[in-house]
């Protein structure tokens, strides 16, 4: 059995009870794009960028205008990644392969050359080298800053088919085969490791993302979402009850984890996590065909099968977040002792779990029906607690509110 299993075993239990909520967040369209297939965002800093069918739109910061590129090529089928380094744009295409701009997208320039195949999932880029992941013949590199062509770079990997690449803080993570594993490469290490992620039974079951949350990365699966606190070397599901994922994106905004899962084409959820990935729950998106997400001056854009849409909130979450419920604590910092008053104006069934930052621990404090009104805890935790920072969370299907709390020694 893995030790991790061991650190956060209570955190699968937690996981279970999950707070959905509907969101009354504004969304609104994007009218003066077409309404087309948006398959994939990228932002620098003074741009956001938005894959169409065959070219990207874009609007500048402080503008209020949209502007398109020329037609990358005529016949794309499906765009999936836009990869910016030093003002150079490179587009990759699940057909035909990938696409170069050093004029912001007046001109592109094939920039296959050396590639054996050209079905390309996506890419990433780390220091002055692109990766590039494809379906058929597994991962390439390119030096950006040299004159030399794309060269295979998959050594250690046993499978062909990619399903996803990231860099994470210099290591890179690829999602390649279908069998639960996922392959790690540091930097300047010329080999791939393999590492199981999930228990395989027979489905497929690919790495689809990944994302680092302080110092947890969260990755997604076919078969859900997964955790690991020690860099990749070892995994546990969260229970999320997702179904089965055919795509994936995770993006992390203001101490908040967003997960965008599609299951097929025109069936989409997104869920976010306010704790690191202890809990997940229900965000509201305009209609259940996206197809990525990301935020952009302080606010989400979604790229969905009709058109992009925006929504007017710093974090899509504020607005909503303490309806119907606050709650506090005392003392704080506490000792043993820990007294919290809880005020509700909508009677529901409450969960109250106290999570560690870390998430060694995790514990439920109270699991009941509360009618509207003011109500008292008292809890004990004498044996039962580390000394350090916690996060206290009381939820419900509608409303949710957490504070932090610190143990003394």
């Amino acid at each position: 059995m893995k030790k991790l299993y061991f650190h956060i075993l209570l955190i699968i239990i937690v996981q279970g009870m999950l707070c959905s909520k509907a969101n009354a967040q504004s969304w609104m369209k994007v009218e003066s794009l077409p309404s087309i297939w948006m398959t994939a965002i990228a932002a620098d800093e003074n741009r956001l960028w938005v894959a169409g069918t065959n070219k990207l739109y874009f609007i500048s910061e402080n503008s209020t205008e949209w502007d398109s590129t020329e037609i990358i090529h005529p016949d794309l089928q499906y765009i999936s990644d836009i990869l910016i380094y030093d003002n150079i744009i490179f587009v990759t295409d699940e057909s035909k392969g990938i696409f170069k701009s050093i004029d912001e997208g007046q001109s592109w320039e094939d920039f296959n050359q050396g590639l054996s195949f050209t079905h390309i999932i996506g890419g990433t880029i780390r220091g002055d080298s692109i990766y590039v992941g494809t379906i058929g013949e597994s991962i390439f590199v390119k030096n950006l800053k040299m004159n030399l062509g794309w060269k295979a770079f998959s050594s250690g990997v046993h499978w062909q088919n990619t399903e996803s690449i990231t860099n994470i803080g210099g290591t890179l993570v690829a999602g390649v085969g279908s069998n639960a594993t996922l392959y790690l490469n540091k930097d300047q290490e010329n080999h791939w490791s393999e590492i199981q992620f999930a228990i395989f039974n027979g489905s497929p079951s690919a790495l689809l993302a990944v994302a680092k949350v302080d110092n947890t990365w969260i990755a997604a699966g076919n078969s859900g979402l997964y955790a690991s606190t020690d860099e990749g070397q070892n995994w546990v599901q969260l229970n999320l009850q997702t179904g089965f994922i055919g795509q994936a994106r995770l993006i992390y905004h203001d101490e908040i984890i967003y997960a965008h899962l599609a299951k097929s084409i025109g069936s989409s959820k997104i869920f976010y996590s306010a704790d690191n990935g202890l809990s997940w729950n229900n965000f509201s998106a305009p209609l259940n065909a996206g197809l990525d997400l990301i935020f952009w001056k302080d606010q989400m854009w979604y790229a969905t099968q009709n058109g992009l849409w925006k929504l007017e909130t710093s974090t899509g979450v504020d607005d909503f977040e303490n309806f119907g419920l606050n709650f506090k604590t005392y003392p704080n910092p506490f000792n043993n002792q820990l007294n919290i008053e809880i005020e509700i104006s909508i009677p529901a069934y409450y969960t109250i779990a106290l999570h560690s930052i870390s998430g060694n621990q995790s514990l439920i404090l109270g699991d009941k029906w509360m009618e509207a009104g003011k109500h008292y805890f008292n809890w004990n935790s004498e044996g039962s607690l580390n000394p350090g920072m916690y996060i206290l969370k009381v939820c419900s299907q509608n409303s949710i509110n957490s504070i932090k709390v610190y143990k003394s020694e």
